[in-house]
């Protein structure tokens, strides 16, 4: 803009900054700010010029350009910085997802039931049934799901692991029917998560070992009577089948 006769030209506003008055003989043009989340290149004429940053872009006070926040991140007001979106976790500045969870669009979600994740990330959880225990499609109740030992067999089983010293048996550590032990009666498979090692037997039954799945019915149920998961048989009583 031209001044009075005598007035030197008027310097116009730079980038971030519109003008909100022209210069005068005794004074330069006077500038302010664009307000945050606004935007001018060059410098604007008025505030008007200061133009609005997109959807999901932010900008301070001043500025000549608009920023976007990486991905699964918001721009914190009051903070004056990026945040991870509040289901996922920052790791070197770069929102994941934590272990034993995934995305699913835009959030961080627990791995369903029968699956894990051991490390952080965006991609899919491991599912137990190919990679810890076949036929396992459950969780064993108040695990994290953070690795393959919250893999659980559902209510009516439990798993069992190879027996190395038969070359007929599988390979795999398998989830069993407790209906196909040898005197299914005998065992308490009312949980979800049992394994052969604290598989429950009801008074009156025994087994050898807990690494056997072999049930014996007690001569005498008060001999087999456990005051703990680990114990055989009722105190006085010891070796095969309480006797």
């Amino acid at each position: 803009d031209a001044g009075a006769a005598g007035c030197r030209t008027c310097a116009t506003c730079g980038t971030g900054k519109f003008k909100i008055s022209d210069c005068s003989p005794g004074a330069e043009t006077q500038c302010s700010d664009c307000p945050k989340n606004t935007f001018t290149i060059s410098g604007a004429t008025d505030i008007n010029g200061c133009v609005p940053c997109k959807a999901g872009e932010y900008s301070l006070e001043g500025s000549g350009y608009c920023e976007v926040c990486s991905q699964y991140m918001n721009y914190n007001e009051d903070e004056k910085k990026c945040n991870c979106f509040v289901s996922f976790e920052e790791i070197d500045g770069a929102c994941t997802c934590k272990a034993g969870e995934t995305l699913d669009v835009d959030r961080c979600v627990p791995c369903e039931d029968g699956r894990y994740k051991s490390k952080s990330g965006t991609g899919s959880c491991t599912t137990c049934d190919t990679a810890a225990i076949r036929g396992a499609f459950d969780t064993i109740p108040g695990t994290e799901k953070t690795s393959a030992d919250s893999c659980a067999c559902g209510l009516g089983k439990f798993s069992k692991p190879p027996d190395k010293d038969n070359p007929e048996e599988d390979l795999d550590t398998i989830c069993r029917q407790c209906s196909e032990v040898n005197l299914p009666d005998g065992v308490n498979c009312s949980k979800v998560g049992l394994t052969l090692a604290n598989l429950p037997l009801k008074d009156g039954y025994w087994r050898s070992s807990s690494q056997s799945d072999n049930i014996v019915k007690c001569e005498t149920e008060a001999s087999c009577v456990r005051t703990s998961p680990s114990d055989n048989c009722t105190i006085g009583h010891a070796g095969p089948i309480c006797s």
